[in-house]
Protein backbone atom coordinates (compact mmCIF):
# COMPACT_ATOMS: atom_id res chain seq x y z
CA UNK A 1 0.00 0.00 0.00
CA UNK A 2 3.00 2.33 1.08
CA UNK A 3 4.38 1.88 -2.81
CA UNK A 4 0.94 2.75 -4.23
CA UNK A 5 0.31 5.79 -2.25
CA UNK A 6 3.68 7.06 -2.51
CA UNK A 7 5.52 5.91 -5.39
CA UNK A 8 8.99 6.01 -5.94
CA UNK A 9 9.47 8.27 -2.50
CA UNK A 10 12.11 5.63 -0.26
CA UNK A 11 10.58 6.16 3.06
CA UNK A 12 12.81 4.18 4.79
CA UNK A 13 16.53 2.57 3.32
CA UNK A 14 16.02 -0.40 0.82
CA UNK A 15 17.94 -3.22 3.38
CA UNK A 16 15.65 -2.42 6.17
CA UNK A 17 12.93 -3.60 4.20
CA UNK A 18 12.26 -7.05 5.96
CA UNK A 19 12.89 -5.03 9.15
CA UNK A 20 9.64 -2.37 8.66
CA UNK A 21 8.18 -5.66 6.89
CA UNK A 22 8.10 -7.40 10.36
CA UNK A 23 7.41 -4.56 12.60
CA UNK A 24 4.50 -3.38 11.01
CA UNK A 25 3.63 -6.91 11.08
CA UNK A 26 3.86 -6.81 15.05
CA UNK A 27 2.19 -3.26 15.45
CA UNK A 28 -0.93 -4.10 12.89
CA UNK A 29 -1.13 -7.28 15.73
CA UNK A 30 -0.88 -5.24 18.97
CA UNK A 31 -4.60 -3.46 17.84
CA UNK A 32 -7.91 -4.98 18.66
CA UNK A 33 -9.41 -6.33 15.16
CA UNK A 34 -12.48 -5.18 15.74
CA UNK A 35 -11.75 -2.06 16.14
CA UNK A 36 -11.58 1.21 13.46
CA UNK A 37 -9.32 3.83 12.94
CA UNK A 38 -10.36 6.95 13.16
CA UNK A 39 -8.05 10.79 12.62
CA UNK A 40 -9.91 11.85 15.63
CA UNK A 41 -9.30 8.81 18.32
CA UNK A 42 -7.40 6.03 16.11
CA UNK A 43 -8.80 2.42 17.37
CA UNK A 44 -10.57 3.62 20.28
CA UNK A 45 -13.61 2.62 18.81
CA UNK A 46 -15.17 -0.34 16.87
CA UNK A 47 -17.03 -0.41 13.38
CA UNK A 48 -20.58 -0.42 15.75
CA UNK A 49 -19.12 2.83 16.91
CA UNK A 50 -19.02 1.50 20.81
CA UNK A 51 -15.95 2.50 22.24
CA UNK A 52 -13.40 -0.18 23.40
CA UNK A 53 -13.07 -1.58 26.75
CA UNK A 54 -11.12 0.54 29.08
CA UNK A 55 -8.30 -1.96 29.66
CA UNK A 56 -8.26 -3.32 26.00
CA UNK A 57 -7.45 0.09 25.03
CA UNK A 58 -4.85 0.51 27.77
CA UNK A 59 -3.83 -3.35 26.54
CA UNK A 60 -2.96 -1.84 23.06
CA UNK A 61 -1.35 1.39 24.59
CA UNK A 62 0.93 -1.09 26.92
CA UNK A 63 2.12 -3.03 24.26
CA UNK A 64 2.43 -0.33 21.61
CA UNK A 65 5.14 0.97 24.59
CA UNK A 66 6.91 -2.16 24.12
CA UNK A 67 7.16 -2.48 20.98
CA UNK A 68 8.60 1.13 21.03
CA UNK A 69 10.87 0.38 23.77
CA UNK A 70 12.30 -2.55 22.06
CA UNK A 71 13.17 -1.23 19.14
CA UNK A 72 15.10 2.16 20.43
CA UNK A 73 16.96 -0.04 22.23
CA UNK A 74 18.21 -2.61 19.41
CA UNK A 75 18.43 0.36 17.08
CA UNK A 76 18.37 3.15 18.46
CA UNK A 77 15.33 4.75 16.77
CA UNK A 78 13.21 8.16 18.06
CA UNK A 79 11.13 6.33 21.04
Amino acid sequence: EIDVRYGNVILYPPDKKELVTELSNKFRKIFPSKSRPSSRAAFLFGWNGEPLWKSEFERVLTDTDVLLKEQQQSLGGPF
